[in-house]
C-alpha cells in the first residue's frame, strides 16, 4: 500500500469513524475538542510565561481562536449549502422524470402483429425509446410525451421473421422484452423483466402480456 493510500485510509478513519463516534456521544466533533485542548494549553502557557502585556497576548490569542472557529463554521455552512444545492438540482430534474409502464392488458406479440400499450405516467418527455424483444431491436428511437399511451410500433419484416423464428421453437412459453429510454437531461432509464407469456387458448404463436413483473431502473 502506498503512502498516499495509507494517509487516505487514516484520514477516512479519523473523519468518519472516530469523528462521528465522538460527535454522537458529546454533540461536538473531534476538531472542536482538539481546538478546545489547544485553546486551554496555549492560554495556560501565555499566563505562565508572558511577563509583559499579558492582557494583550490573551486578547490576541482569543481573537485568533475566534477566527479559527468562525472559519470552521463557515466552511461547514458552505458544505451544507452545496449539498442542498445538489439535492435541489436532483429534485428539479425528478419533477420532469419520465416513467414508462404498460397501460394494462392487451399488449400482444403475434407474427407481424406487435401491439405494445405503453404509457408515460411521468411528468417529462421520454426520449429515444428503444424496444427490445429477445435481444432484437424492434424499434428505432422515438419520443413519448406525458399521458401518451397505446403506442403500437411498426415492425420490419426482418424483425418479424426473427421473432417468428423464436416463437416457432418447440416449448417456447415466454418472450422477454426490455425498453431503454432517456429524459431531457440525458439520464438513462431501463425497463426490464417484461415477460410475454404464450396464450394457450389461441392456436398459433401468440404471446400476451398477462402481467408486468419488471422494474424500472433509474439513474440515481
Amino acid at each position: 500500500m502506498s503512502k498516499r493510500n495509507k494517509f487516505q485510509k487514516i484520514r477516512k478513519w479519523l473523519e468518519h469513524d472516530i469523528n462521528n463516534r465522538v460527535k454522537r456521544k458529546t454533540s461536538q466533533d473531534l476538531f472542536d475538542w482538539l481546538m478546545l485542548a489547544i485553546w486551554a494549553v496555549v492560554t495556560l502557557l501565555i499566563a505562565l510565561f508572558s511577563e509583559d502585556d499579558l492582557l494583550n497576548n490573551l486578547i490576541l490569542w482569543f481573537t485568533a481562536y475566534a477566527v479559527i472557529r468562525y472559519t470552521k463554521e463557515t466552511y461547514w455552512l458552505k458544505v451544507i449549502a452545496q449539498k442542498d444545492l445538489e439535492s435541489n438540482k436532483v429534485s428539479q430534474k425528478n419533477e420532469f422524470m419520465p416513467i414508462l409502464t404498460f397501460s394494462g392488458e392487451g399488449s400482444i406479440i403475434q407474427g407481424r402483429n406487435l401491439n405494445i400499450k405503453l404509457t408515460n405516467i411521468g411528468k417529462g418527455l421520454a426520449r429515444n425509446i428503444t424496444i427490445w424483444v429477445e435481444g432484437h431491436k424492434i424499434t428505432d428511437g422515438f419520443d413519448m410525451a406525458p399521458d401518451i399511451n397505446n403506442y403500437s410500433p411498426g415492425v420490419s419484416p426482418e424483425i418479424s421473421d426473427a421473432i417468428n423464428a423464436l416463437t416457432a421453437e418447440e416449448g417456447r412459453t415466454e418472450l422477454n422484452m426490455s425498453i431503454d429510454y432517456y429524459d431531457i437531461f440525458e439520464r438513462h432509464f431501463k425497463l426490464t423483466g417484461v415477460k410475454f407469456l404464450k396464450d394457450d387458448d389461441i392456436s398459433g404463436n401468440r404471446y400476451v402480456l398477462q402481467r408486468f413483473t419488471g422494474k424500472s431502473k433509474f439513474p440515481f
